[in-house]
């Protein structure tokens, strides 16, 4: 099924990451911690354009960490390397404590703060689509992360 789609690896990112939000009913409000009702998986989000929280930076793009899952995820990093870290520490996330960062698509805003996010942990696996230019994909690896 997925061997004509070019996005397979983000397709069957996003599909589980659904999937995990519908199977858990976590909603998400910006900026908050939602725990599921199985006190399981917990969605922090860590960069975004909308001022929700004292003491958090906002700038264009989007990233949330994903917590309870087999491994911790950072999906997307947001335009900004500085806020996205500024925002993680003061939500009291370790970005060392990430395993997997998942890229949604190539466009700045989601994709700003890879080389921030890498210089302070570059021991993950980056996953993202096939459609990202190699330049990206090379500078990822220089950086010291895996890329799948």
């Amino acid at each position: 099924m997925f061997a004509l789609y070019p996005y397979k690896k983000i397709a069957l990112t996003l599909f589980f990451f659904g999937w995990a939000l519908f199977m858990t009913q976590a909603i998400v409000t910006a900026g908050e911690t939602q725990k599921s009702e199985q006190g399981r998986l917990r969605l922090h989000v860590v960069f975004n354009n909308v001022p929700y929280k004292a003491g958090l930076k906002t700038g264009w793009g989007f990233s949330c960490l994903i917590e309870g899952l087999e491994k911790t995820v950072l999906f997307d990093t947001g335009g900004n390397g500085d806020i996205l870290l500024s925002n993680m520490r003061q939500l009291g996330l370790d970005a060392e404590a990430v395993d997997v960062v998942a890229l949604s698509h190539i466009h700045g805003d989601h994709t700003g703060g890879v080389g921030a996010f890498l210089a302070r942990n570059p021991d993950v696996t980056v996953y993202m689509p096939e459609s990202f230019p190699a330049s990206f994909q090379q500078d990822v690896i220089h950086l010291g992360a895996a890329v799948d």
